[in-house]
């Protein structure tokens, strides 16, 4: 919380979670979150609906209050399991809601917004990224024809809690927290380097899909401490400067190609 200038934040708008709950929301909007509380850590006994101490309903509070704060975004998927796991470490709705509130709005801004237009730019970077530091096995899965955003999106939009395990989750959240978003960039590219053999050796997309399944649940990356010292040995030159400057070249790549989309569209 202090790390994160979400305390600040609090003590300076201290009543703005219990007013934003109270508030009304978009029934549409509200039906979409309640839709994904199902679907929320579902494997896990604090979200388990037979729990009488079960959190689907702090879980509920937070994404309701957050949509009322933030239209803009409102709700989106990928937001449960990023509250959800706030909740599970801080035990207090208050200051989960804070917490999502500064990873939303300051350390991935645009990642959530309608047309999700932060989240497609970091795609492309990771995939500029890896063409650099990994030229043999992006050229793989070039080759096989195998989009960046299938590989990725799920990682970014949902800051590995759906993908990696948690204890994992956890101590890249640390670091997301405590230097930004950079850190999405060091783990992905660390999982590129870790098992790039095992990645080349695949000849089918859908192999190397199952693959990259494989690897993310595996002792080497659930080993968290471990693994998150290979991460950052592994991506000593991806510097802040270098992923800004990918980002301004290919946002505005994803800018026109969305503009292109809505032309075609009104046409």
């Amino acid at each position: 919380m202090e790390v994160s200038g979400a305390n600040k934040l609090r003590r300076e708008e201290p009543d703005l979670y219990t007013t934003m709950l109270a508030a009304d929301l978009d029934p549409v909007v509200l039906g979409q979150i309640r839709t994904d509380m199902p679907r929320t850590f579902p494997n896990n006994v604090f979200f388990d609906t037979t729990n009488p101490n079960s959190m689907q309903k702090p879980l509920l509070n937070i994404l309701k209050a957050f949509a009322n704060n933030n239209p803009n975004i409102g709700y989106c998927q990928g937001l449960n399991y990023i509250a959800g796991l706030l909740l599970l470490v801080t035990k207090n709705e208050d200051s989960a809601f804070w917490l999502l509130k500064v990873m939303m709005e300051s350390i991935l801004p645009d990642y959530y917004s309608a047309n999700m237009s932060g989240l497609l730019t970091d795609v492309k970077v990771l995939s500029e990224i890896a063409r650099r530091d990994v030229p043999v096995l992006a050229g793989h899965i070039d080759a096989l024809q195998v989009p960046w955003a299938l590989i990725a999106s799920k990682w970014f939009i949902c800051l590995y809690s759906e993908v990696l395990p948690l204890e994992t989750v956890l101590r890249i959240w640390d670091c997301l927290f405590n230097e930004g978003s950079k850190v999405l960039f060091r783990v992905a590219l660390a999982i590129l380097k870790l098992n790039e053999k095992n990645f080349l050796a695949k000849r089918e997309f859908t192999d190397l899909m199952e693959e990259f399944k494989r690897y993310l649940t595996s002792a080497e990356v659930g080993s968290c401490h471990t693994f998150i010292e290979k991460v950052f040995q592994l991506t000593p030159t991806l510097t802040r400067a270098r992923i800004e400057k990918l980002r301004h070249e290919l946002g505005r790549q994803v800018r026109d190609e969305q503009l292109e989309r809505d032309r075609r569209k009104n046409n």
